[in-house]
């Protein structure tokens, strides 16, 4: 990776003192030696892109994205040249999902889109990088609230799946729970449950109870469960993730979306301490990982708003506000989906009046819950 330079007047010296040696010798003891052939790099840009791959793969388990797109594009240019198009693909489908993770949707859209292209036309339409494309497709519709698309293309990636890796597959699994989670966005929550926990039966006789891709099933559940108004079962759901910390390593973007939830689920319960809380926890987390400026700190600085509304302090609760406001106008436009979000409620000329005004209303305390739960179940987590 670290290029050696030899400076040039060092150069020209070793050049000149081996011509000074190569007269010095008689013509006869001059050896003849065979035209040297170019060293093969085909192993070695193989092997040098599966380094850069699985160095990605431990960028995204940081959720460290800007650096895992560096390294997934690293290994994408190795496979490409050597004409490898699965791995290549899949350094494309990856590359769109970190971007996807970043809501930068329309880089996302352009990698994601190229990936099916390339699947299809060498592959066809039965492989599973087509269906991983159509699943972080899914994801994308998803976050962008297009929930019908989405559901389109997740139950596109699991008909594959099913079909090229049979029924107990992790990746089918994960196919499962994708248009599980589809469901949920939609507000289907029996349908949800049923994909989820058919997804979760799978890993748990694949995988084991301890592999990170049950925290995402858990998660799921705990969604699910929270659009249902059950929030004692969503809660035990997050505690069981809490409780395999020791053993399993949970990347600190999804504790930080464990936290943020929680504090929802005990704002809703009337546990306004508590939920502030893990609220705190949760923000204090999303600015170590992402800083302030970052799309998870907008949800932490939401929450806490919402969690001094729902305690009626009016002073507190403009002031975060104001600060998740301002960074989603930073990140994403005036017309964007995110700010949409807040033009609906919130007007920056006005946002005292506004508030206030809510906050009157005898049903100003249901109020947060209805915005949350549309708010948060467009959560990421990893499906």
């Amino acid at each position: 990776m670290h290029s050696r330079i030899l400076s040039i007047p060092m150069a020209v010296v070793f050049i000149f003192l081996l011509a000074c040696q190569n007269k010095e010798k008689p013509p006869e003891q001059t050896i003849s030696q065979k035209p040297t052939l170019a060293p093969d790099t085909s192993a070695s840009d193989t092997a040098g892109a599966g380094q850069y791959f699985a160095r990605a793969e431990q960028f995204y388990n940081e959720d460290k994205f800007d650096s895992a797109i560096v390294y997934y594009e690293k290994a994408g240019e190795l496979y490409k040249g050597k004409e490898m198009w699965e791995q290549y693909i899949r350094c494309l489908n990856e590359t769109g999902y970190q971007f996807s993770l970043k809501i930068a949707h329309e880089q996302a859209t352009q990698y994601l889109e190229q990936a099916l292209a390339l699947g299809r036309q060498h592959f066809g339409e039965q492989h599973p990088e087509v269906a991983r494309s159509y699943h972080y497709l899914g994801h994308l519709a998803r976050l962008r609230s297009q929930y019908d698309l989405a559901l389109d293309y997740r139950q596109k990636a699991l008909a594959i799946r099913l079909a090229k890796l049979g029924e107990r597959h992790p990746e089918v699994a994960k196919s499962y729970q994708g248009v599980g989670v589809v469901y949920f966005n939609k507000g289907n929550y029996n349908s949800a449950l049923v994909f989820i926990e058919k997804g979760l039966s799978i890993q748990l006789a694949t995988l084991g109870e301890q592999d990170p891709a049950i925290v995402d099933s858990y998660c799921c559940l705990a969604l699910v469960y929270s659009g249902k108004g059950d929030y004692d079962r969503e809660l035990s759901y997050y505690q069981k993730v809490l409780a395999m910390a020791p053993t399993t390593k949970i990347p600190p973007l999804t504790l930080v979306e464990i936290n943020r939830n929680m504090g929802m689920a005990y704002m809703l319960k009337g546990y306004y301490d508590k939920a502030l809380e893990l609220a705190q926890k949760s923000l204090a987390g999303a600015l170590e990982v992402g800083g302030e400026k970052s799309f998870d700190a907008t949800y932490g600085y939401d929450l806490i708003a919402h969690v001094y509304e729902a305690k009626n302090d009016l002073t507190q609760a403009r002031l975060y506000f104001e600060k998740a406001l301002s960074i989603n106008l930073n990140l994403f436009g005036e017309r964007s989906h995110e700010v949409a979000y807040w033009s609906k409620s919130i007007n920056c000329a006005s946002i005292w009046d506004i508030m206030t005004n809510a906050l009157r209303k005898k049903s100003s305390k249901a109020q947060p819950a209805t915005a949350l739960k549309s708010r948060y179940g467009r959560i990421r987590f990893s499906i």
